[in-house]
This record gives structure tokens, C-alpha cells and sequence, in this order.
């Protein structure tokens, strides 16, 4: 399975019988923590950043799963989010 294809069943999964809408530095930190605990192999590289791990991979996949028409992005005044 690739790595984008784990980004995409991430935002399938219920969280309380809902949509959730999620900020980048959630979908983050939810890719790292999925990684660190299922040693998931040739998964995204991750640095120490600003706000913890990050991965550019993790925003260049989520940017192609809004343009392929996957997720969508919402307006945000502070930051994207996404669901």
C-alpha cells in the first residue's frame, strides 16, 4: 500500500460518527504517531520541526489528494484544514 493510500483511509476513518475537519499539524502528528507504532516501512521521513515531527511528503500528498478531488480543503483565518 503506498503512503498516500494510508493519508487517504486516514481521513475515512469515524471519529465519533462524524466529519472532522483536521489542521496540517493533526495530520501530521497522526502520520508520525501511526508510524512510530506500527513500523510501518518506506513510510514518510520525518524531522524535528517547529511544532514536532514533520514530514514535506505528508503536505505534498495532501495537496494531491485535494487537487485528484479526495478531500477538500477549508478556508481557514489561521490556518488550512482539511477533511
Amino acid at each position: 500500500m503506498e503512503k498516500r493510500d494510508i493519508l487517504l483511509l486516514f481521513f475515512c476513518l469515524p471519529i465519533a460518527g462524524k466529519k472532522e475537519i483536521l489542521s496540517p499539524i493533526q495530520i501530521m502528528k497522526s502520520m508520525f504517531l501511526l508510524s512510530k507504532e506500527n513500523e510501518i516501512k518506506d513510510f514518510y521521513r520525518f524531522h524535528p520541526y517547529l511544532y514536532g515531527p514533520c514530514s514535506l511528503e505528508v503536505y505534498k500528498d495532501i495537496d494531491s489528494l485535494v487537487r485528484d478531488g479526495f478531500i477538500s480543503q477549508v478556508p481557514s483565518s489561521h490556518r488550512r484544514k482539511y477533511f
